[in-house]
């Protein structure tokens, strides 16, 4: 069995440079030859709400997943933490029984081999702040609220701010190797509770690649993307 999986692109505007490698990405005849093609959260920047808008501004990208899924892959949609609460407008925009959105996790299965396919923002319980943030917007009463008060504009808005100071804050603090090494050790915590034998991860940025745990990192800097193929992980270069 064959996975090819990205995160972490955090497309901006139609035709930003993450934009571009997702187009690059689903393009690719490994991805495409894959049994399933995963998209593991936060790949929109901002994608918050059935908001249809969201489908008439990537119309580009939404057509090809759908192209993909009329060939008879299946397409496996996890929400990270900045694209959520959109299964239900891409279920109804897909229509097909391939398509499988996702909220959490995934376990998938090559034979007698376990895989656990997850955004991967689970694996640091130290994040106090973060975990509290997101049991409040994984709530249903907050779905409610952006879906039925909220315009498509304003989320917008909202999210431009907020990438801009992110991104301000990011550069002051973040230490990728200081990082790197506290997620390995989250790594090792994690794999002991879960027991699964493969590990496809996302969401912190940080690269890895082991006998059997892969995080593709920041594709717009790695350029890489995660592929299984029969118990064997590997980056492979976003062409």
């Amino acid at each position: 069995m064959q996975i090819s999986s990205i995160s972490d692109i955090h497309i901006k505007l139609k035709d930003d440079i993450g934009y571009r490698i997702l187009c690059r990405f689903l393009s690719s005849q490994t991805v495409i030859g894959s049994d399933y093609i995963v998209l593991a959260g936060d790949i929109f920047d901002l994608m918050v709400g059935d908001k249809k808008q969201y489908l008439q501004e990537y119309s580009v990208i939404f057509d090809m997943l759908k192209n993909i899924l009329f060939e008879g892959k299946k397409i496996i949609y996890i929400e990270g933490n900045h694209d959520f609460h959109i299964s239900k407008m891409l279920r109804s925009f897909f229509n097909s029984k391939n398509f499988i959105p996702v909220k959490g996790y995934i376990v998938l299965r090559d034979g007698e081999r376990k895989i656990y396919v997850s955004h991967g923002d689970e694996v640091d319980y130290t994040d106090l702040a973060y975990l509290r943030w997101k049991k409040i917007y994984s709530l249903k009463c907050f779905s409610f609220f952006v879906n039925t008060f909220l315009p498509y504009h304003f989320i917008k808005w909202v999210g431009d701010r907020a990438s801009k100071n992110s991104r301000k804050r990011g550069k002051k603090k973040f230490n990728y190797e200081k990082a790197k090494k506290k997620y390995l050790r989250l790594l090792c915590e994690f794999q002991n509770i879960k027991g699964y034998d493969y590990y496809i991860l996302g969401h912190t940025h940080i690269k890895v690649l082991t006998d059997n745990v892969i995080n593709n990192g920041f594709p717009i800097e790695h350029g890489l993307y995660s592929f299984y193929d029969n118990g064997v992980l590997e980056l492979k270069e976003i062409i």
